[in-house]
């Protein structure tokens, strides 16, 4: 169930994409929309099939070479820092101006940075585990850079890169 939902938004649920791996049309309606799924049947098929009819869009998978933050290892003594520690329960705390991971795995932290920075992020090959970061800004408009920093401090950079990525392509049909 989603309330108020633009059609990317829904387009994203009926694909399981995120929005930074999808590339629309310019004519992709603004409106927002209320969405109840109720069909237990292959719901998410039912919502493609409702897209196309309603709105005339379909998507289709597509590995291109896409512009990319690679998250990488910066400082393993760092990093080795912020490693959960083994028995930790997870746990997530949010706030104005703050964000907390205990215990998850990093690539939670990247899905949460690729929505910050609106562009694929990449996990490096190799970087896995569970880990305890925090980050914390004061205001919008530094956010991006408080969390550079705050990632440079856990041992780890954001790199721009161009690498092979399977995108969702999303295009009228008739």
């Amino acid at each position: 169930m989603t309330h108020n939902s633009d059609v990317a938004a829904l387009l994203q649920i009926a694909y399981s994409f995120k929005r930074q791996r999808m590339i629309l049309p310019a004519d992709v309606p603004t409106n927002h929309y209320d969405l109840m799924l109720t069909l237990r049947d292959r719901p998410m098929e039912a919502l493609q099939k409702a897209i196309q009819r309603q709105f005339g869009f379909a998507g289709r998978r597509e590995t291109r070479e896409t512009d990319v933050l690679l998250l990488k290892v910066k400082d393993p003594g760092l990093l080795a820092l912020h490693t959960s520690k083994r028995g930790s329960k997870m746990s997530f705390k949010h706030d104005e101006g703050m964000w907390a991971w205990v215990n998850f795995p990093i690539s939670f932290v990247a899905d949460y940075l690729e929505g910050t920075f609106d562009k694929p992020v990449i996990v490096q090959p190799g970087l896995s585990g569970n880990y305890d970061i925090t980050f914390e800004w004061n205001d919008a408009e530094g956010k991006k850079q408080a969390l550079t920093d705050e990632l440079a401090q856990a041992g780890l950079e954001l790199v721009p890169s161009r690498e092979p990525l399977e995108m969702l392509v999303v295009e009228k049909v008739k």
